[in-house]
């Protein structure tokens, strides 16, 4: 019974997947790019399903930015037979960049722990598991939309203004993730810290203040694309990307997974819920506000 309902789900989800990519492909004309997506995370998929092991999983979903947002740039060069423009050129770094970051960051969190206890109960599972890259390769579709589609604009406007609010939003939110990331790496390298929560740094002021980040950079994102799109059905489609990035991170897989094991391991401690009283769930606030406004 349990093997025809991994199965049912393994149809579901493949399904889904395939048709929101294919539809994407189509109508956006990045077809290449999400055939591309689809292709390395179901490759990595079966190989990783075979040794049930999650390690390259992470680092994948980073290739697989980096490897679609170059295709996505070659691909418009080859079309349009012209040098890439500037605006997808530094858009397309861009995505590389914090994919880059971000996938040796998790690979190397990876190794140090063994295991991203997020697979549990999944590993085991093959076609369970194989839905997680499947749906990772919709990951990277939805979430670097803006990028994609800025490399389908043949003649892209002049640099402007918004550009360079874009750009700068962007390097905040990027700011923000890193900081965050590092500083909760020194704190959990500290033997005296084992088994306490962070809240020194940027996590005084929220508790989730690397996905604060993420969700910016990605409105950066849109803000500097968004500056050359030509048509309406691009910029429609571009917005999905900030939104897919909030609604996984405070509604599915980031926030609420997170504060879930929190309350379950500090929950009857008066101090974090202190803590968690006074400090924002996502947007930086500074502590003495915040810790004003708790009271």
């Amino acid at each position: 019974m349990g093997l025809l309902k991994n199965a049912f789900g393994f149809l579901v989800v493949t399904s889904i997947v395939t048709g929101i990519c294919a539809a994407l492909g189509v109508f956006l004309g990045i077809f290449p790019v999400v055939l591309l997506a689809l292709a390395m995370n179901w490759c990595m998929g079966l190989v990783s399903a075979a040794f049930a092991s999650e390690r390259v999983f992470d680092l994948t979903g980073a290739s697989t930015f980096i490897a679609c947002s170059v295709c996505s740039l070659y691909i418009s060069t080859s079309n349009f037979q012209r040098d890439p423009q500037l605006r997808p050129l530094v858009a397309t770094s861009l995505v590389c960049l914090w994919a880059l970051r971000l996938g040796l960051f998790l690979f190397t969190r990876i190794l140090k722990d063994g295991h991203d206890c997020r697979f549990d109960g999944i590993r085991e599972q093959p076609l369970r598991f194989i839905n997680i890259w499947s749906l990772q390769a919709l990951w990277v579709c939805l979430t670097a939309l803006p990028a994609f589609l800025s490399n389908t604009v043949e003649a892209q406007p002049e640099l402007n203004t918004q550009d360079l609010a874009g750009v700068l939003v962007w390097v905040f939110g990027f700011g923000v993730e890193v900081a965050a990331d590092w500083q909760k790496s020194a704190f959990r390298a500290v033997p005296a810290n084992r088994g306490r929560w962070i809240d020194s740094g940027l996590w005084a002021w929220s508790r989730h203040p690397n996905y604060f980040g993420e969700i910016l950079l990605w409105v950066g994102m849109l803000v500097l694309c968004s500056a050359g799109f030509t048509q309406l059905k691009h910029l429609c489609c571009a917005a999905i990307s900030p939104l897919f990035v909030a609604l996984l991170l405070c509604c599915a897989s980031g926030v609420p997974m997170l504060e879930a094991k929190a309350d379950a391991k500090w929950g009857a401690n008066p101090a974090y819920q202190a803590y968690k009283k006074s400090t924002p769930t996502l947007v930086l606030r500074p502590p003495a506000a915040a810790k004003q406004k708790g009271q």
